[in-house]
């Protein structure tokens, strides 16, 4: 067997297994600050008021008193800027794993860290990742249409 093959099996493991290990540790934390805030994931409309700052949390009006206001305004607003960032960093971690490890070996690995949410008791969606729903439909379609 060629050494080129095995080391380049070996660099792509690695990377697969930093994917796994940072995405896991990203939608947890999503999880957690979803919660503190009080914030809804269950749809993409609702991920996506968050990335736009369009959900209401993120306006403030000129002179009314808001959410932000105090120590614990002030803490709430971190989080949801924390929780944008990271839906945000989510975004591009995906977007470097599928022109890395292909949408086959994403779709595995994503696949793993959704199923390990689940395991702690962390109900689908409430990490807001629906890009695994459209990898799903894909990569079924896929293996679907492979099949004679």
């Amino acid at each position: 067997m060629d050494m080129r093959l095995i080391e380049e099996g070996t660099h792509i493991a690695e990377k697969a297994h930093r994917f796994r290990t940072t995405l896991g540790a990203v939608n947890a934390r999503i999880v957690v600050l979803a919660h503190f805030v009080g914030a809804r994931l269950d749809t993409e409309g609702e991920v996506q008021q968050i990335l736009d700052r369009s959900n209401p949390a993120f306006r403030q009006q000129v002179g009314q008193p808001n959410m932000h206001s105090g120590h614990a305004g002030r803490a709430a607003q971190r989080a949801w800027e924390e929780l944008r960032g990271l839906i945000v960093l989510r975004c591009d971690l995906v977007k470097n794993a599928l022109q890395a490890l292909g949408l086959g070996l994403t779709y595995e690995v994503t696949s793993q860290v959704e199923q390990a949410l689940a395991r702690k008791g962390i109900k689908p969606g409430a990490d807001g990742f629906h890009l695994q729903m459209q990898m799903d439909r894909i990569v079924g379609t896929n293996i679907d249409q492979s099949i004679p």
